[in-house]
């Protein structure tokens, strides 16, 4: 199986507009380029919990009829970051697009206390991916949490992708936290992270592949926008220009 880490730019609040542009990386992608398609934490509103209650939108949204409609067409998985609405505040979600299927709703359960004041927890348990390979779902501040990775990979993951919103900073400490899930589960640990901004700083970029030994495959650099593919039975990597 094809996995790409779409590492793109989105702009705060605007949904709408960011659904375009995702859209417009896909249609970028050769149609045999992946079987599923990750993009960072957020994407759908950009990283700025200050915008996402009024960003908030379900899984029904209408404004996602067009990457359900690619999912079904094209035979991808589309998984985007976007923030849920609930009865409470929103939680941080990425909402999977499966061909021909409803969408699947996997919710970050471990927050930052940073964003405790934005955002609600998930409630606790683990999202596989039930596709040609199971693919496990981290989101951002998850990789740090030994557990999750644990209980993913109990449930049958044989790819760990998380879908993250870091600043260079960031980038480094999740690279080593990747490294390490990979060494310890002996499974690859994909990550997929934005460009431009991220809660006002930079967004690091640096989407990454870590092999099952927990050794750097490939990296984006910090600035473009691209897709980072990766395949699964060869573990070669492949670099799509968005």
């Amino acid at each position: 199986m094809k996995v790409g880490l779409a590492q793109v730019r989105s702009e705060t609040g605007a949904v709408g507009r960011n659904v375009r542009r995702h859209l417009s990386a896909l249609r970028r992608l050769d149609p045999s380029a992946a079987d599923l398609i990750v993009f960072p934490e957020l994407s759908l509103s950009n990283y700025d919990p200050g915008v996402a209650a009024a960003s908030a939108l379900s899984p029904e949204d209408g404004r996602l009829d067009p990457l359900r409609a690619f999912a079904d067409e094209s035979g991808v998985a589309v998984a985007v970051g976007a923030p849920l609405a609930s009865a409470g505040r929103p939680q941080i979600a990425a909402l999977v697009f499966v061909p021909g299927g409803p969408p699947v709703v996997v919710g970050k359960r471990w927050l930052h206390e940073d964003e405790a004041p934005f955002f609600s927890p998930a409630a606790p348990g683990v999202s596989v991916l039930g596709l040609a390979v199971p693919v496990g779902v981290a989101i951002c501040y998850e990789v740090t949490v030994a557990a999750h990775a644990a209980a993913l990979v109990e449930a049958g993951a044989a790819v760990y992708v998380a879908s993250v919103a870091k600043t260079p900073r960031g980038v480094t400490a999740a690279r080593a936290a990747l490294s390490e899930t990979a060494r310890r589960h002996r499974i690859p640990a994909l990550m997929a992270n934005s460009v431009g901004t991220c809660e006002g700083e930079p967004a690091g970029g640096g989407s990454m592949v870590i092999g099952r030994e927990g050794r750097l495959l490939r990296q984006l650099n910090g600035s473009d926008e691209a897709v980072l593919v990766y395949d699964t039975e060869d573990e070669a990597t492949t670099v799509w220009a968005v």
